[in-house]
């Protein structure tokens, strides 16, 4: 497996290039029903790492992500992506609804390792430095 790609070690290790993170990982295979006469499915892989402070950052990846395969409707999942989209959660969901898109390993490093040092207080809003990576 290459160096810059963002990929699942079994069911609980989420490698992000160089870097290995504990992660809940899930794969999803849903018919969304928009085909033409044929089913068109959801191919999509979901790791989620969480922190002691209550955040997490939820990455998805596969048809229909904001990631390296995202209009790949009718094939099986690529389980190696170069980009993924990304998430910051907590148990309410996602931190103001959004999320961002196309991010690379180091970019995803970057966001693990800064949202794992946030504080367990209650943060209403993105960081000012994240609010243009995140739509």
């Amino acid at each position: 497996m290459k160096n810059d790609t963002i990929h699942p070690i079994g069911d609980r290790i989420l490698a992000v290039g160089p870097r290995q993170w504990p992660a809940e990982i899930f794969i999803e295979t849903i018919d969304h029903g928009i085909g033409l006469g044929e089913p068109m499915w959801y191919h999509r892989r979901q790791a989620r790492v969480w922190f002691e402070s209550g955040w997490g950052v939820s990455i998805i990846w596969g048809s229909g992500a904001y990631g390296s395969n995202h209009d790949k409707w009718t094939e099986t999942i690529n389980e190696e992506p170069t980009a993924v989209e990304c998430g910051i959660t907590d148990d309410n969901g996602l931190l103001g609804h959004r999320v961002a898109g196309y991010m690379n390993a180091d970019d995803v490093n970057d966001l693990l390792t800064e949202v794992s040092r946030w504080p367990t207080q209650i943060i209403m809003t993105l960081p000012a430095h994240l609010e243009d990576r995140f739509g």
